[in-house]
């Protein structure tokens, strides 16, 4: 697992990601923030790759009213030129 965390004015936390690997890669992130005086489990990503290491689904859910994202789900395709 890795903490990524994001500081603001007088160098004070405003948010922290856990990324949470399998591989070598990240399969999920969980997104927390500041929400007054607590933090809030806002977000929560999960990604799949193909059998070459490849990215092929991101699913983003958001589980707080205090975000202002949207869920959504992206795939990719990869194309050999």
């Amino acid at each position: 697992m890795v903490k990524e965390t994001s500081y603001g004015k007088e160098n004070l936390p405003y948010s922290y990601t856990r990324h949470m690997y399998e591989n070598g890669q990240i399969v999920q992130s969980d997104v927390y923030a500041v929400a007054g005086e607590n933090m809030v489990h806002m977000r929560e990503q999960f990604r799949t790759y193909d059998k070459n290491n490849n990215l092929i689904v991101l699913e983003s859910n958001e589980l707080s009213l205090f975000s202002s994202s949207m869920s959504y789900v992206l795939k990719y395709e990869y194309f050999l030129e």
